[in-house]
């Protein structure tokens, strides 16, 4: 039984890359134009600093479009932009539904996100971590990984993602 999905971003999430965008290109175009001296130290600096801007921003935006989740007989690969894992299935020991996503996108101490959304994901726990998955239809996709892993527990749906 294979299962695939491509879950589109959610609108919270893109705005909050924008917004993270928008400011400090503010801060970026107000130095230019409020600065008495315009010497190669600034342009240098400013240069570097649109130039980290811009890669951060298109990593964000990278993983908000390309979030995809197979889960296959075996295995479950996650990935949002440059991130990825594969879990085996039989790794996964618990599985709750979370209204509340609290690690979106990367790691933490004994947690990693592949999210494009804040809201309505599913806890992987695998005993040594736990991570975060925005599917576009949780419930489908719980079904799915217990049809795979039919001792599989279910907590109860959780309204946050716990602590990270």
């Amino acid at each position: 039984m294979n299962f695939e999905d491509k879950p589109p971003p959610g609108r919270g999430y893109l705005l909050l890359i924008h917004l993270l965008n928008t400011i400090p290109l503010i801060t970026i175009v107000s130095v230019l134009l409020f600065a008495t001296e315009r010497n190669a130290i600034v342009w240098f600096t400013l240069g570097h600093g649109l130039l980290i801007m811009g890669l951060i921003y298109w990593m964000l935006l990278h993983a908000a479009y390309n979030t995809s989740y197979k889960l296959d007989g075996i295995k479950l690969e996650a990935r949002s932009g440059i991130f990825k894992t594969v879990l085996r299935a039989s790794q996964i020991g618990e599985v709750t539904r979370v209204k509340n996503i609290s690690r979106v996108l990367g790691w933490g101490i004994g947690s990693r996100g592949f999210c494009n959304r804040f809201r309505d994901g599913v806890l992987l726990n695998t005993g040594k971590e736990k991570i975060f998955i925005s599917p576009s239809h949780p419930d489908l996709f719980i079904e799915q990984l217990k049809s795979i892993l039919p001792n599989l527990t279910q907590e109860q749906p959780s309204s946050s993602g716990g602590s990270p």
